[in-house]
């Protein structure tokens, strides 16, 4: 069973951590301050793959907020350092692409 805390962190704290990544990377291409627009887009897709994450890693998810629900967040990303650094790294490629991909005019 998941505790607030394991909830929070799941479900608010990591979304917004990967949308922050996302419009980072966008702006420092870009080499401008944040866009809201893009930030709030960026936000909901990543609530929404978040959201629907325990439906298709459901192993992963289970082991890292479920089995070791009432891990620090300290000890949990040392047990599961594949997880987060691929989360982190995914993001700030998502953010690098989407802007890369917009900044080229075919």
């Amino acid at each position: 069973m998941l505790t607030f805390k394991n909830r929070l962190l799941a479900f608010v704290i990591i979304p917004l951590w990967a949308a922050f990544l996302t419009s980072l990377a966008e702006s420092l291409i870009k080499r401008t301050l944040f866009n809201i627009d893009t930030m709030l887009t960026v936000l909901v897709l990543t609530f929404i793959v978040y959201v629907c994450y325990p439906f298709f890693s459901k192993e992963k998810f289970e082991a890292i907020f479920v089995r070791d629900a009432h891990s620090s967040f300290v000890r949990k990303i040392k047990q599961h350092k594949s997880y987060f650094i691929f989360h982190t790294l995914f993001w700030l490629f998502v953010g690098t692409w989407t802007t890369l991909t917009s900044l080229v005019h075919f």
